[in-house]
């Protein structure tokens, strides 16, 4: 752990928009909530992360080792195995969690796994993808905004579960059988 309150900007979109999603997530009710309760603890989990950065100290272990076995200046074929296997193992996991039921619950998987991608991109640390991946715009890296893009998909994806597992006869805070829902309150 490199400091307990994170200074960097990109860091701090991280953990607020992983936040947010987690939150969005958190709030889906009706019989899809144990697996939307899963996906508020996975984008959790992305948080902490952001915080303890064990992304980071990965990364040092994989160099430390390339070091002792005198291999640090032909490291990026393993390299690029290990990212390759690691998003593979990734994306198998996701593809299980998505073959349940819903559409907004596969969209919010496959954001998930993007997540997932670009974090264990960051631990791999492939030079040529680097440069890219740490450029930026407005002052946060591009994978930050990364971050947002996929937790946006996130979070609208658990926004309409929520609405429609509102909107289903019989679910939590859906009206009783027969009687329509109340309005929305005006706002005048």
């Amino acid at each position: 752990m490199t400091h307990l309150w994170p200074s960097n900007p990109s860091q701090w979109t991280g953990i607020v928009v992983f936040t947010l999603a987690a939150l969005a997530c958190a709030a889906v009710r009706g019989r899809a909530v144990g697996r939307w309760g899963v996906m508020a603890g996975v984008q959790a989990a992305w948080v902490l992360e952001l915080f303890l950065e064990g992304r980071f100290a990965l990364r040092a272990a994989g160099i430390a080792l390339f070091r002792a076995a005198d291999a640090y200046g032909s490291r990026v074929p393993w390299q690029v195995g290990l990212l390759v296997l690691l998003c593979a193992a990734s994306g198998a996991g996701l593809i299980v969690l998505s073959r349940q039921r819903g559409t907004a619950w596969r969209i919010a998987c496959l954001a998930a796994g993007g997540q997932a991608a670009t974090l264990l991109a960051e631990a791999v640390s492939l030079h040529q993808l680097d440069t890219w991946l740490y450029r930026g715009w407005a002052g946060v890296a591009f994978i930050a905004w990364g971050w947002v893009g996929l937790s946006a998909v996130v979070i609208v994806a658990a926004l309409a579960a929520a609405r429609a597992g509102l909107s289903r006869p019989g679910a939590p805070g859906a009206a009783p059988p027969g009687r329509a829902p109340a309005p929305a309150p005006s706002r005048r």
